[in-house]
Order: C-alpha cells, then sequence, then structure tokens
C-alpha cells in the first residue's frame, strides 16, 4: 500500500509540474484529446498502461 501511495504522489506531483510549467501546452493537447476518436484513446491509454507495468516490473526487478 505504501508503494501505491508514493506512486500516486509521484502522479500528481509530475502532473502538477507539467501544468504550471506548460499550461499552453496542455490545454491545446486536451482539446486534441477531445476532438480524437475513443478508439486511438482506447490504444493510447492501453499502450501507456503497458510502458508503466513494463517500468514497474524492470524496477522491481532489478532493484529488489
Amino acid at each position: 500500500m505504501r508503494d501505491f501511495l508514493v506512486g500516486l504522489g509521484l502522479v500528481f506531483a509530475i502532473e502538477g509540474l507539467v501544468l504550471a510549467g506548460f499550461p499552453g501546452f496542455i490545454k491545446n493537447r486536451i482539446q486534441e484529446m477531445l476532438e480524437a476518436p475513443d478508439g486511438r484513446l482506447r490504444v493510447m491509454g492501453l499502450i501507456s498502461a503497458l510502458i508503466g507495468l513494463g517500468i514497474i516490473f524492470y524496477a522491481r526487478r532489478s532493484m529488489g
């Protein structure tokens, strides 16, 4: 549970820094997402999830 909370905290911290540093960029990306077809977003979400799981697997395997 501790690792989950640390990971969640990192997500919020990184997202907050990106929003604070590049608000115009984020607005443009959100507009593009609203116009994108659902299938494309679904594929991008699955790819992101797989990359995240790969990073977690690698980190746990090589560092633990």
